[in-house]
């Protein structure tokens, strides 16, 4: 594949152990830099780090992901992304 991963480049904002926190920064995927974006996640402790949930919503449009024409169903061009992100000690 072209583009296999994203990138996220930024700060936490109002970092605490636990809690709503958010994130400001650079976000890569497909190749487009999309910057100043801001994500809202929760970060909890674990035995071992910290997880972080986040959901956004993605504009397929807005990084260029076309659909292929082969996929029968309307698919909506906007899509619900859930990101777990583990930090480990």
């Amino acid at each position: 594949e072209k583009y296999p991963t994203a990138k996220f480049l930024g700060f936490v904002s109002n970092y605490r152990e636990e809690g709503e926190v958010i994130a400001f920064g650079n976000f890569f995927l497909h190749g487009v830099k999309k910057e100043k974006q801001q994500f809202r996640g929760f970060l909890s402790k674990k035995e071992n780090g910290y997880e972080l949930l986040v959901n956004f919503n993605l504009a397929l449009d807005d990084y260029n992901i076309q659909i292929p024409k082969l996929v029968l169903l309307k698919v909506n061009r906007i899509v619900q992304v859930k990101l777990v992100i583990l930090w480990q000690n």
